[in-house]
């Protein structure tokens, strides 16, 4: 099966060979809690997404979202597009246009 992954923001990461992780998975050790932690929670935040995508308003969405980009970034600047973010938020780029202007309106972002 080949994954592809799609870089949000700079940051550090590790490449780890599919076998070796689970082999060392398969221990039940810390790391095998911890994926399955992560795995839970992945799953609640996704859930979460996708009812949040049919329920609210885009600028709810889109303030949500990047308060979740906000938490993993290192600094508060964050450098997106609106092309970008209408295609993780599944709307179009005017509407996210609309939608960040709003906020700046109302000082939530610069």
């Amino acid at each position: 099966m080949l994954l592809k992954g799609l870089v949000q923001t700079g940051g550090d990461a590790i490449r780890v060979r599919s076998g070796a992780l689970r082999q060392e998975f398969n221990r039940c050790g810390a790391l095998h809690d911890g994926l399955l932690r992560y795995t839970q929670a992945l799953l609640a935040q996704t859930s979460q997404a996708v009812l949040c995508g049919t329920q609210h308003r885009i600028q709810d969405r889109l303030a949500r979202w990047l308060l979740a980009m906000h938490d993993r970034a290192p600094s508060d600047h964050l450098e997106l597009t609106h092309e970008f973010l209408a295609v993780m938020l599944g709307a179009r780029r005017a509407g996210v246009t609309v939608a960040a202007g709003a906020l700046r309106e109302s000082g939530l972002i610069d």
